[in-house]
């Protein structure tokens, strides 16, 4: 049986055997993260598998966050990262859904 594309994501395809293929933009996005955690982005092969890498390199996205440089207060980030500190579970999912919506879109929020 040939192995096809079954749902295409900026950073990476979705195969029909159920593993995943990494884009150029998706290499270029994950790899740093994933080599500072000590593993290599080939590792990474199933939804499975970056579902949870996704969630190791969360600490190391909030690094990248500068909350006090040229961000209103009420920002998506700010607003994201005050629900992490709150321990506002349902406030945090929405908002981190969102905030991966717009990075996988490359799109940007203008108020």
């Amino acid at each position: 049986m040939k192995i096809k594309i079954i749902r295409s994501h900026p950073y990476y395809d979705v195969m029909s055997n159920g593993d995943i293929v990494f884009t150029i933009t998706g290499k270029e996005y994950y790899q740093p993260y994933f080599a500072r955690l000590g593993f290599g982005i080939s590792t990474v092969n199933t939804i499975r598998k970056l579902s949870i890498a996704s969630k190791l390199i969360l600490p190391l996205e909030l690094e990248q966050i500068d909350i006090s440089n040229n961000k209103p207060v009420n920002s998506i980030e700010n607003r994201w990262f005050n629900s992490l500190l709150d321990g506002d579970i349902d406030e945090y999912n929405r908002l981190t859904q969102l905030l991966e919506r717009v990075k996988s879109s490359k799109l940007r929020i203008v108020k």
